[in-house]
């Protein structure tokens, strides 16, 4: 039997309030199973076990939403076959994802990959993965995705963040979101500088900065498979 990720085994309770219509999960990760969709991370943090669409379908009927956003786990790097699987078995118009690539994923695997439904490209900046790119490569990147309309999803934490900060600032061509409210850590408090960062400009309308009606977005949920 396959070992699966235990939220994935875990029946999905309604919310005391029932969601909004057409609510939307703005981040989740899928895993086949091990045996057909191995690794590619060869220093994984974790190794993978299994949290279907399926599963996460099941999920999202329970608690009502109609639509969500897949997340190239970072164990698969840039192999998306299990993305594009689940792209193919999820309601269609009503699920997107984003990636993963570098420059060893092909123009014509981009136009492929927008064409199941990938929208964005998420780049690890958490040092424990291993798996920062370049600047060079991070240019790079969001000229070949411009085109497309695509956005960036910076996974950052707050040890990296205040060094990432000025990069992040000069990128104008495409939409940036941070992931994970940047991990802040609530029992840091306020003071450090990658709140002050994150939080101080909120009240202001800005974000490192930049007006956030231009971005970079931060993404408000934290949650694991």
């Amino acid at each position: 039997m396959t070992e699966k990720y235990a939220g994935a085994m875990r029946p999905a309770l309604p919310p005391a309030e029932p969601l909004p219509p057409l609510s939307c999960d703005c981040h989740l990760h899928v895993f086949g199973d091990p045996a057909r969709f191995p690794d590619r991370n060869p220093n994984p943090v974790h190794r993978s076990r299994e949290a279907s669409f399926e599963d996460a379908l099941r999920m999202h009927r329970k608690v009502g939403f109609a639509r969500g956003v897949l997340v190239q786990p970072a164990n698969y790097t840039t192999d998306h076959s299990y993305l594009i699987e689940a792209l193919q078995g999820v309601p269609r118009g009503r699920y997107r994802a984003t990636g993963i690539i570098d420059d060893s994923v092909t123009d014509a695997e981009l136009g492929r990959l927008h064409a199941a439904g990938m929208r964005g490209v998420r780049f690890n900046f958490v040092a424990m993965f291993k798996m920062a790119p370049s600047p060079q490569l991070l240019q790079r990147s969001i000229a070949r995705i411009r085109q497309y309309g695509w956005y960036i999803k910076i996974f950052v934490g707050p040890e990296e963040l205040p060094d990432l900060a000025e990069t992040l600032r000069a990128i104008t061509a495409v939409p940036v979101v941070i992931d994970h409210m940047a991990r802040l850590k609530p029992a840091d408090g306020a003071g450090k500088a990658a709140h002050d960062l994150v939080l101080a400009p909120a009240a202001a309308g800005e974000f490192l900065g930049l007006a956030v009606q231009r971005g970079p977005h931060v993404g408000a949920s934290e949650r694991m498979a």
